[in-house]
């Protein structure tokens, strides 16, 4: 359960490889359910998390949203966020998920903006594994025929070594 009632909860996903977030479905919640969600770099690290502000944090971010009224299961396609963001967009190995918090609304949203408590407990999150195409390694053709006239030499020579 994450809540944003005296402090601030949120929960730290790490993957073997980027994925998208693609749904949430909320078991449980007090009051609303608006959450805040962050994407961060490949090459994220928790050892200074304790000394970052939560404002530094969500700055760090390559990705950051808040999404309203995500109810018992919330599709992040349908981009019910306080920012124009599109997170299908988005791959990361590390995604910060919790109780709505305003640094993670770059709109600086005022009257838009919820102030009520909100605490959600997350039953499933679904996710979609991005594929990266392997990038082809050029062969270069010199080199290729060249090694295919070496062996043809070769198997000729071993013939007629073999004829005499």
């Amino acid at each position: 359960m994450v809540d944003n009632h005296n402090g601030v909860d949120f929960i730290l996903l790490e993957f073997p490889s980027p994925i998208q977030l693609t749904s949430i479905t909320n078991t449980w919640q007090w009051y609303n359910t608006n959450l805040s969600v962050a994407a961060f770099k490949n090459t994220f690290s928790t050892s200074n998390l304790n000394t970052l502000t939560l404002k530094e944090l969500a700055e760090s971010a390559i990705f950051k949203a808040s999404y309203l009224n995500t109810g018992a299961h919330y599709s992040f396609a349908s981009n019910n966020s306080l920012t124009p963001s599109d997170i299908t967009q988005v791959s990361s190995q590390y995604w910060l998920i919790g109780a709505y918090n305003a640094v993670f609304n770059s709109a600086n949203c005022s009257k838009n903006c919820p102030t009520t408590v909100n605490g959600l407990k997350f039953g499933s999150i679904t996710t979609t594994k991005t594929t990266t195409t392997p990038t082809p390694t050029p062969v270069p053709t010199p080199g290729t025929l060249s090694l295919f006239a070496v062996v043809l030499l070769g198997l000729s020579l071993h013939k007629r070594r073999k004829a005499k």
